[in-house]
């Protein structure tokens, strides 16, 4: 009985230490994974330019949250619309192609964002 009861406390303190981190705290942590996965080769959180432009400030830039979507899963298709926005960054980066990325979610590229916007506080 008494083991039960001590294991009991023990998973209840477990779980009470676990929630201790926020939804946007785990939000943050993984779209660092992810953006370490997939942009980091490209592409800085700050604002200093590498191969691609720096992320900081880009989801604010980007003309909608649903243009950001279709550029990350495929700024090619984007580009070839004609959008106007996409093709000034496509001339200003040296006509350099992002990869896409389709198998990202809108919650994926939200996370990257996330992460990204909160080491440019």
């Amino acid at each position: 009985m008494k083991k039960t009861i001590f294991f009991l406390l023990l998973l209840s303190s477990v779980t009470v230490g676990t929630s201790m981190i926020t939804d946007t705290e785990a939000e943050i942590v993984r779209g660092k994974k992810l953006f370490d996965a997939e942009c980091k080769r490209c592409h800085k959180t700050t604002d200093e330019k590498s191969i691609g432009p720096g992320l900081k400030g880009a989801s604010e830039r980007a003309p909608s949250k649903d243009w950001l979507y279709q550029f990350v899963r495929n700024s090619k298709v984007v580009i070839n619309s004609g959008d106007v926005y996409a093709n000034e960054l496509f001339v200003k980066y040296k006509k350099k192609k992002m990869p896409a990325f389709p198998k990202l979610s809108n919650a994926d590229i939200d996370a990257i964002f996330t992460y990204v916007n909160s080491e440019n506080k």
